[in-house]
């Protein structure tokens, strides 16, 4: 499913959690293609996930990997990982996700 795109939220650009979230992510996509910074990952369903620095869904490798792993329900990371081309989910195993990101 394709998560909910939210945002960005107006003159907030400084916002230290991010102005834009992806809610109810559940499979691989293109979250935003554009530069930006992933700044939280938020775990509502156990499950693995691949992030990398993209803006298409395709050509996902070590090269642009930004954080790959398993994530327990109600874990959140911080990250703050500025994204040169863009931010994409490549992988997602049983994972229910949000992400903050600007």
């Amino acid at each position: 499913m394709a998560a909910t795109i939210a945002g960005p939220i107006q003159n907030l650009t400084g916002l230290p959690n991010g102005s834009s979230s992806a809610l109810n992510l559940t499979a691989a996509q293109v979250v935003k293609a554009a530069p930006g910074i992933l700044n939280k990952i938020s775990c509502i369903v156990a499950g693995s996930i691949t992030i990398n620095d993209l803006a298409v869904n395709s050509g996902a490798g070590a090269a642009n990997e930004i954080w790959s792993g398993s994530l327990t329900a109600g874990q959140v990371l911080e990250l703050d990982w500025p994204c040169i081309t863009g931010i994409t989910v490549s992988s997602v195993t049983s994972a229910q996700l949000c992400l903050a990101f600007t």
